[in-house]
């Protein structure tokens, strides 16, 4: 999806439409302002952070998300930028994400190169003062940490400051509703109302006894948060109004054993806003395979059948040599992203033969054979390798509770919590 440059743009008045006319964004402003005053400091400096009208300033902010969605899928642009502008100045945003970093989030208690935290009513709402008060700032770089994989290896982690995080929420939260409204249905990674379930069962779909296809491309994107272009990440963006600042946050830099270090390419990883700014930049790859390979008996069809969580994707299809085929377009459209795929771990096998997991919990790999993934959904987590707290662990406590994942549809606007 290609949001136009729209910045400095004036239309005549006979060419404005009825849209210009309508006073929609007068009266959204006005009912904006009555909804955020209940949940302003300024109304509750006897009460503090235990008094916020927490009901009302969520009614606030889900329906500003609800009318970008809504403007984003018309197409109306000008009133999709008027209204992220209400919702990144809106106090109510602003409230929800403290408590959203603060008191929900599992990294809530780990510090950033400030050291800085809030862990009581009292430190949130010291923290809500301070941002309320700041003006836009330069962000701090990022406390580079290490965690181990499940290969022995280190995977690097970026912990914001706890300042940051906030405002990377209240950026986000504004950002998501224009982009859900056009993001590919195969797509389920850190998305409001989708899961690693939806992905299961749309493998099981493309792989089941009753679909032709038996040649799958287990594809692995190298390091794909560590080298996302900043420049086509800048391009996709368009015109959101906070563009700017998600550039400053990838250009940050990190502090690792007390040295900096700048960043040209990537996003953190454990960034607020990394999981939808990489949804953003790998968007439209299930659009150009269904283009450039349409299937021969049904051409309003795509031949393949693609599924993408987060930078993990698997491409299924009848024929082995259109499959091969696919593979160099693929390679293209990555590397205008900045991107390449790993050829050491990028193959296309046959499903009677089976393919080993890449990323499990436990580290161990499973074989995935025709029988296997043919017989019961759930037994295709296995295959897709997806991991991360609250994934594959939720994926294996349905198999042992016999529940089935639930069925894929489009997702609906929600206030999405950060991974």
């Amino acid at each position: 999806m290609e949001i136009p440059n729209l910045k400095g743009c004036r239309l005549l008045a006979s060419c404005r439409g009825s849209e210009a006319k309508e006073p929609e964004a007068t009266t959204l402003d006005k009912e904006v302002d009555a909804m955020t005053n209940a949940t302003t400091v300024q109304s509750h400096e006897a009460g503090g952070w235990p008094s916020i009208d927490w009901a009302t300033a969520t009614h606030a902010v889900q329906r500003l998300q609800q009318r970008i969605f809504r403007a984003s899928q018309q197409g109306r642009w000008r009133q999709v930028r008027s209204l992220q502008k209400l919702l990144l100045r809106s106090d109510a945003n602003l409230v929800l994400s403290v408590r959203q970093v603060t008191q929900v989030n599992d990294g809530r208690a780990t510090p950033g190169v400030d050291g800085r935290i809030a862990t009581t009513a009292k430190e949130r709402w010291r923290l809500l003062t301070d941002l309320r008060q700041a003006r836009p700032h330069r962000p701090q770089p990022v406390r580079r940490v290490y965690i181990p994989k499940a290969n022995g290896k280190q995977r690097p982690i970026g912990i914001a400051t706890i300042e940051d995080r906030v405002r990377q929420h209240v950026v986000k939260t504004a950002l998501e509703p224009a982009w859900e409204a056009h993001f590919e249905a195969c797509s389920y990674g850190f998305r409001p109302g989708r899961s690693v379930h939806d992905a299961i069962a749309a493998c099981f779909n493309r792989l089941n006894g009753r679909c032709t296809a038996r040649w799958v491309l287990d594809a692995d994107i190298r390091s794909a948060f560590d080298r996302i272009s900043h420049v086509y990440i800048d391009q996709r963006l368009g015109n959101f109004p906070a563009r700017r600042q998600i550039q400053a946050w990838l250009k940050a830099g990190y502090l690792e054993h007390e040295q900096f270090f700048s960043t040209t390419e990537g996003t953190p990883q454990g960034a607020i806003c990394s999981p939808l700014v990489a949804n953003v930049a790998l968007d439209g790859l299930a659009d150009l395979l269904a283009s450039r390979f349409p299937d021969p008996g049904r051409r309003t069809r795509p031949y393949f059948g693609y599924i993408r969580y987060a930078d993990d994707l698997v491409v299924t299809s009848p024929d082995k040599d259109r499959l091969e085929a696919a593979i160099p377009v693929i390679q293209e459209w990555l590397a205008g992203r900045g991107l390449e795929l790993n050829a050491d771990k990028t193959r296309i096998v046959q499903i009677d033969d089976g393919f080993k997991t890449r990323r499990s919990e436990d580290g161990r790999s499973t074989t995935v054979t025709s029988s296997v993934a043919r017989s019961t959904p759930t037994s295709i987590t296995d295959c897709f390798g997806c991991s991360g707290r609250g994934r594959v662990g939720a994926t294996r406590a349905s198999r042992r509770s016999g529940s089935k994942p639930s069925t894929s549809t489009r997702s609906e606007l929600a206030s999405g919590s950060s991974p």
